[in-house]
């Protein structure tokens, strides 16, 4: 479940980013493809995306930029399984959030996060948050599997 917090949450967000660093996300890093399979084995979908695995890339997240492509996306890899928050204030269009465990499995996802939103929304157990265009994750639920080569 996504706890989406609103207004005078930049408080908050300073006091997680020290933790774990993921409020935004980020691009510049090594790039995958990444799939998403329901829990039957279909895939759901399928992106290729840059993988923010350190603090600068996971911060720069997706601001400068003017939009993904539906096969595009960020991985943002977290350095430890815990609670991630993350905002999508300073990027310039609506974005799905998929959050997934150590092991891969979808704990939760925020759907049509709004352009320049700066509300937080937080989910616990998460190693990986893969972000990609609105709509893209239409139909994931948790459970679902997130396949990182």
């Amino acid at each position: 479940m996504v706890r989406t917090l609103h207004g005078g949450s930049t408080g908050l967000c300073l006091l997680v980013l020290p933790l774990l660093a993921a409020c935004g996300g980020s691009g510049g890093g090594d790039d995958a493809t990444v799939r998403v399979l329901a829990t039957d084995g279909a895939e759901r979908f399928a992106v290729d995306v840059e993988i923010a695995d350190d603090e600068a890339e996971r911060l720069a997240g997706l601001r400068g930029r003017d939009g993904l492509d539906a096969g595009e996306g960020l991985l943002i890899v977290l350095p430890a399984q815990g609670e991630v928050c993350i905002t999508n204030r300073g990027v310039a269009f609506a974005i799905d959030a998929v959050f997934a465990s150590e092991d891969g499995t979808v704990t939760a996802l925020a759907a049509g996060i709004a352009a320049d939103d700066d509300s937080l929304h937080c989910a616990d157990g998460v190693r990986y948050v893969l972000e990609v265009a609105a709509g893209v994750a239409e139909g994931v639920r948790p459970g679902n599997r997130v396949i990182i080569p």
